[in-house]
């Protein structure tokens, strides 16, 4: 089972009709969401900020739908579709159009080609929770923790100083990714006087990319462990290259 949920079983596009705010109200336009069909739930990317649970699943209960989340991002809004079982979701991607109706009207639901291609650079699936960022056992050293998921099949870490909003780096794996496997990694040859914060992101089987997490709170790389009274780092207004953020066997 833990090989299935790995994949992506399907990427495709769902047009779904959507019902008036109120009775006499114009009609609202139809979703256009971008779908990741898994072992036992369907991931949406791409809805609008006022779709809620009940929404979504006045249409998916009708195709053995169990429940929904919601997740929202800072840039986007995330649902994931619960079944049963895989059965249920290859039945509903198996068909073109699915019809459903409500107390007014019968709708039409269509599944259309993905609305961009997988491994493109826009970001289609929900992020992780923020990473954890804790200093390393010397100085200019920093460990990295985050949550591993069984869709993921690679990560990407990126790291910058914190409080300035400087450019994201990203953090290079000797081997040349953090593999599906991976949920830390060891930072070193950083200044120990500025404080940095982190985020992460990953990909999945068919190429696409998550949103990036939330930064970690911020950490000094191996901070002195008596600091004197009124002390905080010094936070630089330059982004670590990559030669600093060299990643230690």
């Amino acid at each position: 089972r833990t090989q299935v949920l790995e994949q992506v079983l399907g990427c495709f596009a769902l047009s779904l009709p959507r019902s008036p705010v109120c009775e006499g109200w114009p009609v609202q336009p139809d979703l256009n969401l971008d779908c990741h069909a898994l072992a036992d739930r369907i991931i949406l990317s791409g809805l609008p900020g006022d779709v809620d649970e009940g929404e979504l699943m006045s249409f998916f209960t009708k195709h053995g739908a169990t429940g929904v989340a919601l997740a929202r991002s800072r840039i986007a809004v995330f649902a994931s579709i619960a079944f049963p079982s895989s059965g249920e979701i290859v039945k509903f991607v198996g068909r073109g159009v699915h019809t459903f109706s409500d107390d007014q009207d019968t709708r039409l639901a269509r599944l259309l080609p993905s609305n961009r291609a997988c491994g493109s650079s826009k970001t289609s699936l929900p992020g992780l929770p923020a990473p954890v960022l804790s200093p390393g056992e010397h100085a200019g050293v920093l460990m990295l923790r985050w949550s591993p998921i069984v869709l993921a099949m690679g990560y990407i870490v990126e790291l910058r100083p914190a409080g300035i909003q400087a450019e994201w780096s990203v953090v290079d794996a000797l081997s040349g990714g953090f593999s599906k496997h991976s949920s830390s990694c060891r930072v070193s040859g950083l200044p120990s006087n500025i404080a940095f914060e982190a985020r992460i992101t990953y990909s999945a089987t068919c190429g696409c990319s998550s949103d990036a997490s939330d930064a970690s709170t911020w950490c000094v790389a191996h901070p002195s462990p008596t600091p004197a009274p009124g002390y905080w780092p010094q936070v630089l207004p330059v982004a670590p290259t990559h030669q600093h953020l060299a990643l230690a066997p």
